[in-house]
C-alpha cells in the first residue's frame, strides 16, 4: 500500500510539470522518443535518464526499467497535461506487450501503466503485468481487473470514458470491465504512459498509442420508459446526461467548423 500510494504522489509532483492545450487527437509515431512529441519524460526516485529507459526504432516504443531499482516512490515514464476536456468522452487506445517485470509483482503490474485523468477525478490509470490487469480507484491503488490475460503477448487495449455514465476497459474488443475503477488523481490533467511505480519495474514494447477526445456522432438513448411504469432517478438522470453530453459535442463540433471557416475568412462577422 505504501508503494502505491507513493507512486500517485510522485507522479502528481511531475504531471504538474508538463503542460499543453486541449486537443481532439493525440497519436504517438515510433520514429522518435515521445519527449520529441509534446511530451515530458520524467522521473522519481532514480536518476536514470530517459534514452536508458526508452527508445524507439521506427515502429516500436521500447520501455526497460528492469534494474532501475526500487524507490518507496518511483517512476519512469511521459506526460502530456492540460490536453482533457473533462466535460466530454475520451477514449484511449494502445497496442502492447509486457516481455519481463520484477519486483513486488503479485501486487503491483504498475510497472508498465498508461491511462488518462480529469482535473475532477473522471479517467483512468492502469498497470499491466504480464499475468495481471490493474486499475487504481478513487482510494487505493492496485485493484485487479483481469487476471485471464496473457500480456506477453500483443494486444489491443481500450479505455473508454463517459464522464457519468460508463468507464470501459476492452482487451481485443472484448469487453473485460464495464466499471473500471475511477482514479484518484484528482487536480491532475494528462495523459500518460510508463513505469509508474517504484516498487516494481517492467520491460515493455508499444506499438501504437492513441488518445481521442472527438465529437460523437450518435447519441444513444440509455433508457426507455413505459407508460405506467415508475422511472427511476438514476436512469431519468442518464437520458439527461446523454443528451448533455451529446449537446456539448454539437458544440465542439460547430466550434471547430467555426474555426475552419474564421481561419479562411477572419474578417467575417461571426469570428469577431
Amino acid at each position: 500500500m505504501k508503494r502505491f500510494m507513493a507512486m500517485c504522489l510522485g507522479l502528481t509532483m511531475v504531471f504538474m510539470l508538463a503542460g499543453a492545450s486541449l486537443a481532439g487527437d493525440i497519436t504517438l509515431n515510433f520514429t522518435s522518443l515521445p519527449s520529441a512529441q509534446g511530451w515530458t519524460y520524467f522521473l522519481v526516485g532514480n536518476s536514470v535518464s530517459e534514452t536508458s529507459v526508452f527508445s524507439v526504432d521506427g515502429s516500436v516504443l521500447y520501455q526497460n526499467s528492469m534494474g532501475v531499482g526500487y524507490a518507496g516512490q518511483g517512476a519512469n515514464g511521459y506526460a502530456m497535461t492540460g490536453v482533457i476536456d473533462p466535460h466530454k468522452p475520451f477514449t484511449v487506445w494502445i497496442r502492447a506487450r509486457v516481455i519481463d517485470e520484477e519486483g513486488d509483482i503479485a501486487t503491483n503490474s504498475f510497472g508498465f501503466c498508461f491511462g488518462a485523468h480529469t482535473e475532477t477525478g473522471g479517467g483512468f490509470l492502469i498497470g499491466i503485468g504480464k499475468k495481471m490487469i490493474q486499475a487504481c480507484s478513487t482510494t487505493v491503488c492496485g485493484l485487479i481487473i483481469d487476471s485471464t490475460t496473457n500480456n506477453t503477448v500483443f494486444h489491443d487495449y481500450r479505455l473508454e470514458y463517459i464522464p457519468k455514465v460508463s468507464n470501459k476497459l476492452f482487451v481485443d474488443n472484448v469487453l473485460i470491465s464495464e466499471d473500471v475503477p475511477l482514479s484518484y488523481f484528482i487536480g491532475l490533467n494528462r495523459i500518460y504512459i510508463g513505469d509508474g511505480t517504484g516498487g516494481t519495474n517492467a520491460r515493455a514494447e508499444i506499438t501504437y498509442f492513441k488518445f481521442s477526445q472527438r465529437c460523437d456522432d450518435i447519441a444513444v438513448k440509455p433508457y426507455t420508459f413505459t407508460a405506467g411504469t415508475p422511472a427511476k432517478a438514476t436512469e431519468v438522470n442518464a437520458n439527461f446526461d446523454t443528451l448533455y453530453q451529446q449537446n456539448n459535442a454539437l458544440n465542439c463540433q460547430v466550434q471547430d467548423l467555426k474555426a475552419a471557416f474564421c481561419k479562411e475568412h477572419p474578417t467575417s462577422d461571426v469570428c469577431k
